[in-house]
């Protein structure tokens, strides 16, 4: 590139695939900024052309879609980007539409809520100048997240490894399916992707059972000790 070739000019010697086109036996990097103490949900950025994150931090994946959420977990805390979103996709496309066109250091999180809420390419491209595979990209990461939530209560393996493929990591699991984490470690110690769909029903009402459970002895000091013990042992 820095001699002139295009993206479309370089061509991988083992697949004959050009640049222009994700790597199938390499791997996505996407680097992001990272904002000073943002995780406080305290700070904040409004963001113009001149330097103002204090750093970057990058996700690497097989694919964009976990590059990019691997990404976003290194520069935003989870917990205050979920909540930003869920925050986001309860506003009315107006002021979502308001909120991109005064971006700020959740402006990622707003895109994705905006992507969610169904508003149209060609409007937020007059705003964003996002390109259509980046969008395409961002529309799936979201089509899975909503296909998670759809299904909250129909666990399938198929799904949970489509979602893992694409970089849906352990805490974003759990914010969807709302399940304790003790379980859901349980759940990726034993369970293999060739469990029947039966059994990964049955096994979902084992993981309930388990999480009601979980709570319960929480309240006792020494199987709580015993629980985080297990947690940091996995």
């Amino acid at each position: 590139m820095a001699i002139g070739y295009r993206l479309n000019e370089i061509t991988d010697p083992l697949s004959g695939l050009n640049a222009a086109i994700e790597p199938t036996l390499d791997a996505v990097a996407i680097k992001m900024p990272y904002w000073s103490f943002a995780e406080s949900g305290y700070n904040h950025y409004e963001l113009s052309n001149r330097m103002q994150a204090s750093g970057e931090a990058m996700g690497v994946g097989r694919n964009f879609e976990t590059a990019f959420l691997k990404a976003i977990d290194a520069t935003i805390n989870l917990e205050l980007g979920w909540n930003a979103f869920i925050k986001e996709i309860h506003k009315s496309n107006d002021e979502i539409m308001d909120d991109i066109m005064h971006p700020n250091e959740l402006h990622l999180i707003n895109l994705l809520a905006a992507i969610n809420q169904g508003i149209p390419y060609a409007k937020l491209q007059e705003i964003t100048h996002l390109h259509p595979i980046y969008y395409q990209k961002l529309l799936h990461i979201i089509e899975i997240g909503q296909k998670l939530y759809e299904n909250k209560d129909r666990l399938s393996t198929d799904l949970i490894e489509e979602a893992k493929v694409y970089g849906f990591f352990n805490p974003l699991l759990m914010g969807i399916y709302i399940i304790h984490p003790f379980v859901l470690r349980l759940f990726n110690h034993f369970v293999t992707i060739t469990m029947p769909v039966q059994a990964a029903f049955l096994f979902f009402f084992v993981l309930v059972v388990s999480s009601i459970l979980v709570k319960f002895m929480q309240q006792i000091p020494l199987a709580n000790k015993l629980i985080r013990l297990c947690c940091v042992k996995w």
